[in-house]
């Protein structure tokens, strides 16, 4: 994962909302969740003064220095700071970034995997209480449910060093078909799992990329495509889309602070724990 030391910068907020259940195993209904929020009252001439010049304070002194990315501050739906600088290529000074500059949001691509995931139960296409085995056959954990992947309780370790062993193929790219695989192919190994789950916290991007297959197995859907028909497309996201390997002429790369760009690697084609591109406007 390259969500540090990026010298191309996306600076992006999302807030989610979403009707939590208490009971034991229901299905979150339409009709059962909590009435919207009133409508936030529109800024006065001097509140967007104060909040206006607050943030320039803040970004100012950044955009004077070697920054390269997209900035947008918005409060009550108005705009009160928006910033591009740079180029998609830094190092080369090749093509300006502008408001239609997708950046990979790295692990807050999880967010959508999580909406997503949630939208299925919602529907009733899935209780997020089932085992994952009930979704992924030969997955070889029967206490590991929808649930503790989404809230990283699961006591599965991150894929992204499990499989960086001898044995496995990197002359490829391999995808989130190939990780579960492993996971099945090696039963028992602490390497993947620490024996119980839901006992404590672990941030695993196993859980997600696994989330990821769920979906697609009960959307009938590629996860590109879900995502976009759910999401992107009735939001109006349109500089919004999971990254694949048909997108790599398109998308832009990820960068040291020397400018030089991150070589792409065996594992940087998973997806549901990365992989959405995303712009600030977006």
């Amino acid at each position: 994962m390259k969500g540090i030391g990026y010298l191309a910068l996306s600076v992006t907020l999302v807030v989610v909302s979403c009707g939590q259940a208490q009971t034991a195993k229901p299905i979150v209904r339409a009709d059962t969740m909590a009435p919207a929020p009133p409508a936030v009252p529109p800024l006065t001439s001097t509140e967007m003064e104060r909040y206006t010049a607050m943030t320039g304070h803040f970004f100012d002194p950044m955009l004077a220095g070697r920054f390269n990315g997209s900035i947008l501050v918005a409060k009550n739906g108005v705009i009160l700071f928006e910033k591009y600088k740079g180029f998609r290529n830094p190092r080369r000074k090749q093509d300006s970034i502008t408001e239609h500059t997708s950046f990979h949001l790295a692990s807050i691509s999880k967010t959508f995997t999580a909406m997503g995931t949630l939208k299925l139960w919602q529907e009733g296409k899935l209780d997020i209480h089932d085992p994952v085995s009930k979704y992924l056959p030969g997955f070889p954990y029967p206490q590991i449910t929808i649930q503790t992947l989404l809230n990283h309780r699961s006591g599965l370790h991150n894929y992204v060093h499990f499989m960086d062993k001898p044995g496995v193929d990197k002359r490829r790219f391999l995808n989130n078909g190939d990780v579960l695989k492993y996971i099945i192919d090696h039963p028992g190994s602490r390497e993947i799992f620490s024996g119980v789950a839901n006992r404590h916290f672990e941030y695993s991007n196993t859980n997600y990329a696994l989330l990821a297959l769920i979906i697609e197995k009960v959307s009938g859907l590629p996860y590109p495509e879900f995502l976009a028909k759910t999401f992107f497309e009735p939001l109006g996201m349109r500089d919004t889309y999971v990254n694949t390997l048909a997108d790599s002429a398109k998308s832009m790369a990820s960068y040291y602070q020397t400018g030089r760009p991150f070589r792409m690697e065996f594992l940087d084609l998973v997806y549901g724990d990365k992989n959405v591109y995303s712009t600030v406007r977006d």
